[in-house]
């Protein structure tokens, strides 16, 4: 984690193969997090729990559950979209997603936006 700029969390990761991803999140959000971490020296979701509530959301919201991985397809096709609106082509608009999502590759990334 590296703190809070203009508004937005920035948390670093390592994704899939080790490969390193930035993830935004809301300021609220990362300060929530850096408070937990500073009490408790870690921070830890139990996997159950945590697709208990989404399936109870997606039900609850009339919404096909997906799992958590349905909140990334989605994430890439509002992106996708989001990116065309302000004048990317679309080669563009796929290679921004894919770093988005952290792919070495944007062919990788179309099966998201399909």
């Amino acid at each position: 984690m590296r703190g809070v700029e203009k508004g937005i969390g920035r948390v670093f990761i390592e994704a899939k193969g080790g490969k390193p991803l930035t993830l935004e999140i809301s300021a609220g959000t990362y300060n929530n997090l850096a408070k937990i971490i500073a009490e408790k020296s870690e921070f830890h979701i139990s996997q159950r729990a945590y697709r208990t509530d989404i399936k109870d959301a997606a039900t609850t919201t009339d919404q096909e559950y997906n799992g958590s991985h349905g909140f990334r397809w989605n994430d890439a096709q509002e992106s996708y979209a989001e990116h065309i609106k302000s004048g990317e082509t679309p080669d563009e608009a796929l290679q921004s997603v894919s770093d988005e999502l952290g792919h070495g590759r944007p062919d990788i990334t179309e099966h998201y936006l399909k």
